[in-house]
């Protein structure tokens, strides 16, 4: 028993270095330390079985291969080529000029798409203004000039326009125009 307790106090020496003293954890919380890092395991590396999440690859500019969550969403992503034809076939639009590299978009991303599926009366809709030509062409006619940029929709029309990265600003925002 002497023995096993010294083993967990001390550390074998590294290098011909003195034995540097560790604290042990208990078992319990070398348990829970372990079950985190086995779930950010499964979640990181979609070739494990046990993996609850159905992933895709993707290539981004970098060339590296990153896992995608696929998801069912109430977010419509357009291209700068389908964004005239959404707005005119449906009565009510709200389109959120983005970027991948913006951090208020990201930050705002999921409360878009949380009030996308509680409001079903307003079509959500993104443009990512960096993908092509044609969708710089149309942030910059539509004078997006920030981002994220949310523009409302009526018949075609541009009605509104909310600009910033707050999420309970753009409920309220939404909320109005209702």
């Amino acid at each position: 028993m002497a023995l096993l307790a010294k083993q967990n106090i001390m550390a074998r020496p590294a290098f011909g270095s003195a034995a540097i003293p560790r604290i042990a954890a208990p078992t319990s919380i070398r348990m829970v330390a372990r079950s985190a890092a086995s779930e950010l395991l499964v979640g990181t590396h979609p070739w494990r079985a046990e993996s609850p999440h159905h992933l895709s690859w993707s290539t981004c500019s970098s060339r590296r291969a990153h896992p995608q969550v696929e998801t069912k969403t109430a977010v419509h992503i357009l291209s700068g080529d389908s964004l005239e034809s959404f707005i005119t076939s449906n009565d009510t639009v709200l389109v959120d000029y983005y970027t991948e590299w913006c951090g208020p978009c990201k930050i705002i991303a999921p409360h878009f798409e949380e009030m996308a599926q509680q409001i079903p009366q307003i079509k959500f809709a993104k443009l990512n203004c960096t993908t092509d030509n044609a969708a710089k062409k149309i942030a910059m006619s539509q004078k997006v000039k920030a981002l994220p940029t949310f523009h409302l929709f009526r018949g075609g029309e541009r009605v509104a326009a909310f600009v910033g990265g707050k999420p309970n600003q753009l409920r309220k925002f939404v909320e109005e125009h209702l």
